[in-house]
């Protein structure tokens, strides 16, 4: 008996030490969530704090919700550029993220308070698909 509790005891110092690492892991699996949500919002115009991103003018040759999609690359980009066990920041890799930031701000990279809700539940999830295999 005593051999199962340390065994379990164990498991779990392992567990604490290694918990830095799960999380960056929970960040890297989870990131296609992420992306499809944050990409999700910008083909509905919609910023991460829920302002709309803009409106085509009347002169341009689309019409509606600016969804910052032409070629597909800005979205295609979205991914997560640094990861720690404290925070992961989002941006894209297309050459265009730093010149679509300054114009429509920042919060076009992230998610809306909803969707960041929905992300947390994915990522806990994954986080403790990540535990219970080191258990």
């Amino acid at each position: 008996m005593a051999t199962g509790i340390k065994e379990m005891r164990d498991k779990l110092m392992m567990l604490l030490r290694d918990f830095g690492s799960l999380i960056v892991k929970s960040f890297k699996e989870s990131e296609p969530d992420m992306q499809d949500m944050n990409v999700g919002q910008m083909n509905k115009g919609i910023k991460s704090d829920g302002s709309l991103i803009g409106e085509y003018s009347r002169y341009s040759a689309k019409s509606g919700h600016i969804t910052l999609h032409d070629t597909g690359d800005f979205h295609d980009g979205i991914k997560f550029k640094t990861i720690t066990s404290e925070y992961a920041l989002i941006e894209s890799t297309d050459s265009k993220d730093a010149m679509l930031s300054e114009e429509y701000g920042d919060e076009i990279k992230g998610l809306t308070d909803e969707n960041m809700d929905e992300y947390k539940l994915q990522f806990v999830n994954e986080l403790l698909q990540l535990m219970k295999k080191r258990l």
